[in-house]
């Protein structure tokens, strides 16, 4: 059997809640969300399109507006997780905000792993 077989991973879209009210300020249609979610799962990651800022990537989507998601892998799934929408270069501004908005919706476990390990005297 090859090292290369196995069950693939699912790809899953997911937002947060600052993504939820950005995509409501904005006025965003479902229809058009649901453009947005299928173009990320079906190339969540691109060398070309994407611009990163550590593990924040923001990609432009559609007449001068961007997307400002991270890839994480939890479960079996590969999951996009949608952080922001905005106007191009708007959300670059606001890195720390991105972070914490992100931070908040990952999965506890995940969460953990991010915060690394506990010096003795955090114990």
């Amino acid at each position: 059997m090859s090292e290369f077989e196995g069950p693939p991973l699912k790809v899953v879209a997911m937002r947060t809640e600052k993504a939820n009210r950005d995509f409501a300020d904005w006025r965003v249609s479902t229809e058009r969300q649901n453009v947005l979610a299928r173009q990320l799962k079906e190339v969540p990651r691109s060398a070309v399109d994407d611009r990163t800022e550590g593990d924040l990537r923001f990609r432009s989507v559609h007449d001068g507006f961007e997307v400002a998601f991270m890839l994480l892998v939890q479960d079996g799934k590969f999951i996009v997780l949608v952080i922001g929408y905005d106007r191009e270069g708007e959300m670059e501004k606001h890195l720390d905000y991105l972070r914490r908005s992100a931070a908040e919706a990952l999965p506890p476990p995940v969460k953990t792993l991010l915060q690394g390990r506990k010096k003795k005297n955090e114990r």
